[in-house]
C-alpha cells in the first residue's frame, strides 16, 4: 500500500503564514487524518494538497476540502468533530462532498474517534480551569445563574 499522505507544493508566503498554535494543531490533525485508509481526502491549503487514504474499487469515494481560515485546524484541533463542525459554520472550510466526506469518516470510524478523544484530552485542562473559576461559592453561583437564567 502507498504512502497515505503526499505533499505537493508547501510554500508558505507573505500572510499566508501559520502561526505556532495553528501550525502545532494542523500536525496533529493531520497525523490523525494518516489513519485513513479506506476513501481519499484531499486537503487544499493555499498552494498545498494533501493526500489522506485512498480512493479503491470497493469504496471510489474522493473529497476535496479546502482550507479557507487557518485557524481551522486550532478548532477541529481543541475541539475535534464538533470544533469541525462550528468551523465549517463560521466558513473556515469548504467541502466538494459533505455526505462523502461523512462517508469517509464513518468507514474510518477509528480515525474519527482518535481524532475526539486524543483532541478532548488536550483542552482538559482548560476545561478545569474554566470549571474552577466557575465553582459555586456566593459570588461563582450568582454568575452561573445569571449566565443560565434571564431573571430580568
Amino acid at each position: 500500500m502507498k504512502d497515505s499522505t503526499i505533499a505537493i507544493s508547501d510554500t508558505n508566503s507573505g500572510n499566508t503564514r501559520i502561526g505556532l498554535v495553528d501550525g502545532f494543531a494542523r500536525n496533529l490533525v493531520h497525523k490523525q487524518l494518516e489513519a485513513i485508509r479506506e476513501g481519499l481526502i484531499i486537503i487544499r491549503e493555499n498552494d498545498a494538497e494533501y493526500y489522506f487514504g485512498s480512493a479503491t474499487d470497493a469504496f471510489p469515494v474522493t473529497v476535496k476540502i479546502e482550507v479557507l481560515d487557518k485557524s481551522v485546524w486550532s478548532d477541529i484541533a481543541f475541539g475535534g468533530s464538533a470544533g469541525s463542525g462550528e468551523a465549517y459554520m463560521k466558513g473556515s472550510w469548504s467541502c466538494s462532498d459533505l455526505t462523502g466526506l461523512v462517508r469517509i469518516f464513518l468507514r474510518n470510524r477509528e480515525a474519527l474517534d482518535n481524532l475526539d478523544e486524543r483532541f478532548t484530552r488536550l483542552k482538559a485542562p482548560l476545561n478545569k480551569m474554566f470549571h474552577w473559576m466557575s465553582r459555586n461559592t456566593k459570588k461563582g453561583s450568582r454568575k452561573n445563574i445569571q449566565a443560565h437564567y434571564d431573571l430580568g
